[in-house]
């Protein structure tokens, strides 16, 4: 997904020595418009760094 590519990137920007990544993607469509989500939920696993590292890259990605 995206979400990995952009993560990877922040980590690279920020020092930050992720080894590699996983992300779990859920969505739920609305029945209105089937293009459209009405819920998405992203599930982030870092490896490589410890839990305020992998805090401020999935941050960074949030921020955008």
């Amino acid at each position: 997904s995206c979400g990995v590519t952009l993560c990877e990137n922040a980590a690279r920007q920020m020092g930050v020595p992720l080894q590699r990544m996983e992300v779990e993607i859920d969505g739920l469509r609305t029945r209105e418009n089937p293009a459209n989500f009405a819920r998405v939920e992203m599930r982030f696993t870092l490896y490589g760094v410890d839990q305020e590292q992998a805090d401020a890259v999935v941050q960074r990605y949030k921020d955008g």
